[in-house]
């Protein structure tokens, strides 16, 4: 039983973090020096406490970057931020510098997974749990055996 709960659980996990497909990695670099100019930037999230910048295309540009194999929903691409790096300050002076129009928004958040953070803390009771089931039901099984002669 407590298979298919672990089992169950892990499903749940992986369904309710799907999200259609993994981005892709790139540099900043290559933000900078092609995905910016060419406007094909819709938005930008900053996960500050993953030190990660995740990019999402617009729906126009999509079609440009099919050989790349993006996701269909966002965010297509990602990169890793240095701790040397203020790079709140480098998005926003890439941004000011497009026309109006290829603007992209930039967004700083924080994330957390919920179900992964549970999973995390209970996976340990759960097992121990489990294992002192296992036992007591054998040693039952083994005094009940000794009984029967």
């Amino acid at each position: 039983m407590w298979i298919y709960v672990g089992l169950l659980a892990m499903l749940a996990y992986v369904w309710l973090t799907y999200d259609g497909g993994t981005p892709v990695k790139t540099e900043w670099n290559v933000v900078k020096e092609r995905l910016i100019p060419a406007g094909d930037i819709d938005k930008i999230v900053y996960i500050s406490n993953m030190d990660q910048v995740m990019i999402y295309l617009r729906k126009d540009r999509l079609e440009q970057f099919s050989n790349e194999k993006i996701p269909s929903t966002g965010p297509h691409f990602y990169f890793i931020v240095g701790s040397n790096r203020n790079i709140e300050t480098e998005l926003e002076e890439a941004r000011e510098q497009l026309d109006s129009d290829h603007r992209f928004k930039i967004e700083v958040e924080k994330q957390s997974n919920f179900f992964g953070r549970l999973l995390e803390w209970m996976l340990l009771p759960i097992l121990l749990i489990a294992f002192w089931l296992l036992m007591f039901r054998s040693r039952n099984r083994f005094l009940f055996q000794e009984q029967q002669f």
